[in-house]
């Protein structure tokens, strides 16, 4: 009986099966095709698992390791943010900042979704109805068309954190009390919306409290951004919690990065067209979404991305100027030098003090 050949490992299997000298070679891969020999069939399940692809992966880790190290080591280079920011799209762990710079990074000409989308949606549906809203105590039986909407919006826009230190409900039953009423709004036979059931008394303080607030949030700031980076970093093992310190150094840098890859996006919602224009807000830097709005008769600004990054620091002279808030009318880039530019011989901006909130130049949401 024939001995049964010794089981050798997949890279020691690999290395002898493809010690062949070079008319061995030939003969295996032959002139008419490739002949199923045991040198070929170890290739061959070799790219089936997915090694090669493993090999591959492990040499771009290797490399994204590298510009991260180089990052938080102070050597800050635009095009490593490039990098990193695309690499870590498929692997955000849920952290959506991460996950939408990223993706305004890969394709911000015409975005579709995403916080900085969703975001405007809400506005878009929010605004209007809080015009008509404001001030007044919700009545069950004759609702707006669109409340449902409108409720599911303002409870995206606030968030469970602060209704619950404004209202003292807390997240789960805020959620379980939204979802209970949106659950039981019906068009009634006279052709009204109408709560079909009385709300109790906190039901009522949310309904209330949803409808009479125009403090408007932005889709992420500077600290959620540096706080989800470091977060992410460390789950795909770029960093460790040591290195916490040098993550966050990066915060205004993160800022201008996500501010030059922001600026003049269009983000597209059914019947929504909005753009991203970044600039300054008192001397902030800051990314603001401008749209049109149903019956409100100049192009309204919300914010999008607000920071404490100071313009002073992370723009040349020329981004710079004395007005409250400035909207920058070029393209802009992020140089090597660290600093937002100009990217052509465009006006930056046309200076103007007079853009307030006073419902005559622009309408300022969220100040």
């Amino acid at each position: 009986m024939a001995e049964a050949p010794a089981e050798v490992g997949f890279w020691p299997g690999l290395l002898v099966g493809f010690s062949l000298d070079l008319p061995s070679l030939i003969s295996e891969w032959g002139f008419g095709g490739i002949r199923n020999s045991a040198p070929i069939s170890l290739l061959a399940g070799a790219v089936e698992s997915g090694f090669l692809s493993r090999i591959a992966s492990f040499m771009q880790n290797r490399a994204l390791k590298a510009r991260v190290d180089r990052l938080i080591g102070g050597d800050y280079r635009p095009e490593d943010l490039t990098h990193i920011f695309l690499a870590l799209r498929s692997s955000s762990y849920g952290r959506e900042s991460i996950r939408e710079l990223g993706d305004f990074v890969a394709h911000r000409a015409e975005r579709t979704k995403g916080i900085a989308t969703q975001r405007v949606r809400d506005f878009y549906t929010l605004f209007p109805t809080y015009l008509w809203t404001a001030g007044k105590q919700i009545q069950g039986h004759d609702l707006p068309d669109d409340h449902i909407d409108f409720l599911n919006a303002a409870y995206r826009m606030f968030g469970p954190k602060t209704i619950n230190e404004k209202t003292g409900i807390n997240a789960n039953r805020s959620k379980r009390m939204l979802e209970n009423i949106v659950a039981n709004i019906k068009r009634l036979p006279n052709g009204k919306l109408a709560i079909t059931y009385t709300p109790n008394n906190d039901e009522q303080r949310l309904l209330n409290f949803l409808a009479n607030r125009t403090v408007w949030v932005p889709a992420f700031d500077d600290e959620i951004l540096v706080d989800e980076f470091r977060a992410v970093l460390e789950k795909n093992r770029l960093t460790s919690p040591a290195d916490t310190d040098k993550v966050i150094a990066t915060k205004g840098l993160l800022s201008a990065f996500a501010l030059s890859s922001m600026h003049q996006a269009h983000l597209i919602e059914k019947t929504v067209n909005a753009y991203i224009e970044c600039g300054t807000w008192e001397g902030n830097l800051i990314a603001m979404s401008t749209m049109s709005l149903p019956d409100i008769p100049v192009p309204t600004l919300f914010p999008i991305f607000k920071t404490k990054a100071q313009a002073i620091d992370w723009c040349v002279p020329s981004l710079i100027g004395k007005s409250p808030h400035i909207n920058w009318e070029c393209a802009i880039e992020l140089t090597a030098q660290v600093k937002l530019a100009p990217l052509s011989g465009e006006t930056p901006f046309t200076e103007n003090p007079t853009i307030i909130d006073d419902g005559k130049n622009i309408a300022l949401a969220g100040f």
